[in-house]
């Protein structure tokens, strides 16, 4: 695989690496999380138990439901055991998933954010919230892309710096 993406757009660069397993199905928050940390790369059965044992207690302190179908399970203390470069893996969920959103509403998009420090994480974190923003951005994941439609189009809209 041929990297499209600089370090000068780090949320591309993580999604790239995170390598993105589009199509999930799943009837349960825990059951689509539990598919997506079987999905990191590179990480033994350990980490990966403990990984998922992180995002679901972050769950319950509140949802990462961001609303208009959209989640950003993190660990809450970004930890290079998860991923020694940040890593976004991608979830497109093929029936929406009630998450406890924001807005009530189910969610088709699943973004994880495994990050090693704490500053990679809030970059991360600040580049997918800009394009979020985006009323293209966020009709585009309505519409169940490939992933990569999705890498296209965040190297198309993430800034450079």
């Amino acid at each position: 695989v041929i990297a499209v993406c600089q370090e000068t757009q780090p949320l591309c660069a993580a999604l790239e690496r995170g390598g993105m397993p589009i199509s999930m199905s799943g009837i349960s928050m825990q059951g689509i999380l539990t598919q997506l940390v079987d999905s990191v790369p590179e990480v033994s059965l350990e980490v990966r138990a403990e990984l998922l044992a992180e995002l679901l207690a972050r769950e319950t302190l509140s949802s990462t439901g961001m609303g208009a179908g959209v989640a950003i399970p993190h660990p809450r203390t970004p930890n290079s055991k998860y991923a020694t470069k940040p890593e976004v893996l991608i979830a497109q969920l093929q029936e929406p998933v009630d998450w406890q959103a924001l807005d009530g509403n189910p969610v088709h998009t699943v973004f994880l954010l495994l990050n090693p420090t704490p500053k990679e994480h809030l970059q991360i974190l600040s580049r997918l919230a800009f394009l979020l923003r985006q009323e293209d951005f966020c009709a585009l994941l309505g519409r169940g892309p490939c992933a990569e439609t999705i890498l296209a189009t965040t190297l198309e809209l993430e800034p450079r710096s």
